[in-house]
Order: C-alpha cells, then sequence, then structure tokens
C-alpha cells in the first residue's frame, strides 16, 4: 500500500485532521444497543453504520479480503474506510506535534485508495467535538484533533480511536451495482469489531455470513 508522505504530512501539519464529511449526525445509523441485524445482499440496506464484506472471490485487489465501514450513502455515492488493513506506520512517525501520539504505539489503517494523502479519524466518544459525525453507537467520524487526542490518553486507546490514510469511495449507484454483482455482503457493524485488535481479522466472518445467506 501506498501513499505520499510529503503530503501527509502537509495535511495533517497544515490543517489538523482533513475530513471530506464533516457535521451533523448520519442519517439512518443505529441507535445506541440496538442488536445486529441480519447479513443482506440487497442494496436497498446500504446505509452508514454497515460492514461490507468482501466475498472470497473479489477481483478487485486493493479490496481482496477487506471489510468496509459505510460512514455516509446517499444518492451522490458512498464513503467509507477499509478497518482491517493496519500500515506500518505508527501515530508518532507523522504526528509530531501531537505529545498523546508521541506515547502511543497505534498504527495508522489504510482506509482505501481515494486521496491518499488525506487523513480520517474514527473515535468513540460520549461527548464528541460539534463537527463530529455519528456513524454508529457512540462511534463517530471526526476532524478534529482534540477528539483524536482525547481518545489516545484513555486506557485502551485502542479501542477508542482509528486514524486512516485515504478512503474508499463510490459514485452514484456504483455501488449499489457491485452489491447486486454480488462483490460485497452487507452486515449492520458494531464498535467492538470496528476497533478490533490488528491481529485480529474480522474479514474471516465472511465464511460463516455467506453460509447464512444460503441456509
Amino acid at each position: 500500500m501506498r501513499f505520499t508522505i510529503a503530503g501527509l504530512l502537509a495535511t495533517l501539519l497544515g490543517a489538523g485532521l482533513s475530513l471530506a464529511s464533516a457535521g451533523g449526525e448520519t442519517a439512518g445509523a443505529q441507535s445506541p444497543g440496538q442488536p445486529r441485524g441480519e447479513p443482506e445482499r440487497d442494496p436497498k440496506k446500504l446505509r452508514p453504520g454497515v460492514f461490507l464484506y468482501a466475498v472470497p472471490e473479489m477481483g478487485d485487489a486493493n479490496f481482496a479480503q477487506t471489510v468496509v465501514l459505510l460512514v455516509t450513502h446517499d444518492k451522490s455515492g458512498a464513503m467509507g474506510f477499509v478497518v482491517n488493513r493496519p500500515t506500518r506506520v505508527p501515530l508518532r512517525e507523522l504526528l509530531k506535534s501531537v505529545p498523546e501520539a508521541e506515547k502511543s504505539d497505534l498504527r495508522f489503517h489504510w482506509g482505501g485508495p481515494v486521496q491518499p494523502a488525506a487523513v480520517h479519524a474514527l473515535v468513540r466518544s460520549s461527548w464528541p467535538s460539534e463537527g463530529a459525525r455519528r456513524v454508529l453507537d457512540d462511534v463517530y467520524v471526526t476532524g478534529d484533533v482534540e477528539d483524536v487526542r482525547e481518545a489516545l490518553v484513555r486506557p485502551n486507546a485502542f479501542a477508542k480511536v482509528k486514524l486512516f490514510t485515504g478512503y474508499t469511495g463510490w459514485g452514484r449507484g456504483q455501488l449499489e451495482a457491485e452489491v447486486r454483482a454480488g462483490a460485497w455482503v452487507l452486515e449492520p457493524a458494531d464498535a467492538r469489531s470496528v476497533f478490533a485488535p490488528d491481529g485480529l481479522d474480522i474479514w474471516q466472518r465472511v465464511y460463516e455470513i455467506l453460509e447464512r445467506l444460503v441456509a
């Protein structure tokens, strides 16, 4: 996976955390405590707060064995983050101006191939910043570095914050067509899986999900 370090540094140091779509609560997000539903292959079920599991036969190498958290979806397209592709780049290497990152062992994650120099963050918070956008339960996508700093100082920070380089995006009708073609299977996301430890690859669930779909 490749991304432009110079561009990433410029994004971080010049404008904090760059976020493509911030502000307000995401329509269709799950309410706290709502149980996970059944897996789907129906494009009508696409909404923020859904996991997209790449099928084992995924033809695009970029997304082989990936799980994407959908964070926005409307008539103009969709946006999400690959949640199970950690990079080798530690936060402290690029966030040198953030003291909390200097003390952290967390790494950046590859969010997708779109705008690889952009940085986005997912945080778990009961009191997010005004510009944070709710995705599900207490999980928010944010462009405010203060949300990240607050999460990094909490116990078990790996379960509270994930930073991504790049994101995954689809134009109008593109994701719906991919779901109808069988490239993805859908399942409601949960916060614990979004922030699963790097050594736990949640994509392996796809086999059990596919069995449930044909049962």
